[in-house]
């Protein structure tokens, strides 16, 4: 065996015995699989990747949150004084950022003191469907607990005047304080408030109906997070009857102002 044949006979020796070395070490997870290491795939099928918030926290509807106390506020009282209420961002088992319609007392109080909500994005402004005191209640039942207890009237939607008001009231109150930003949908500060919601400070942004200027500000958000905007869709899509998207033009249109 010439010294050429040798080299060659042990250099794969000990390949395979690195590779050997490499393969133990990864099934005992002492090492971790490089982030190029992707699973083979035959030509011309994709290889589906979730994509997920920068921050890794990715959105959570009510309805898929584990049993707990958690998905029972959301459950029985939040989604049925809230239009279109769910989550946007759960961290460390907490809501951080809050997406629906509608401002009342009631949900006002529900979102303060019972999710500590500390800033209120408000997205409404003067349009025709931006109407007051109209009640805005998703259950029979719980409206029966407001008519019995002579707090109807919490049920009755505010204007954007009214909301400020009463939560500086509120904050008072709890001696509490609760930021109050009325915005449009395409003001560009948006995002940095967004951003720097946290567990501590969590934040609820909504219109009037948690569809359309909604749908404008978090299809901005998900542009800015690297979501392809089909799963934004899925997330922030609210569904007419025949199953298609009611504010699917709406979210296209956050992706617009994002990508300008």
């Amino acid at each position: 065996m010439n010294m050429d044949r040798t080299f060659a006979f042990f250099t794969a020796i000990h390949r395979k015995m690195l590779l050997g070395v490499v393969g133990v070490l990864l099934s005992i997870g002492l090492l971790q699989a490089p982030c190029w290491a992707l699973p083979a795939h035959s030509p011309g099928q994709t290889t589906s990747v979730a994509i997920v918030q920068k921050d890794n926290s990715p959105y959570i509807h009510w309805e898929d949150l584990p049993p707990g106390p958690l998905k029972t506020a959301f459950e029985e009282t939040g989604s049925n004084l809230i239009n279109n209420l769910n989550i946007v961002k759960l961290e460390d088992g907490k809501p951080v950022l809050i997406r629906g319609g509608g401002y009342t007392p009631a949900n006002l109080d529900w979102l303060v003191l019972k999710m500590g909500v500390r800033t209120i994005i408000d997205l409404r402004g003067h349009f025709s469907d931006d109407k007051t005191n109209q009640f805005i209640i998703h259950s029979p039942l719980l409206l029966k607990q407001y008519q019995e207890n002579n707090e109807v009237n919490k049920l009755r939607n505010l204007s954007p005047t009214g909301v400020q008001q009463y939560l500086e009231a509120l904050g008072k109150k709890h001696a509490i304080t609760v930021h109050y930003v009325h915005m449009k949908a395409e003001n560009p500060k948006i995002i940095s408030y967004l951003n720097s919601a946290s567990p501590s400070q969590p934040l609820a942004m909504f219109c009037q109906w948690g569809t359309n200027r909604s749908g404008t500000a978090w299809g901005e958000y998900a542009a800015v997070h690297g979501w392809p905007f089909e799963r934004a869709l899925k997330f922030f899509g609210v569904k007419k009857q025949d199953g298609s998207y009611r504010n699917r033009r709406d979210i296209a249109y956050g992706y617009r102002l994002e990508h300008k």
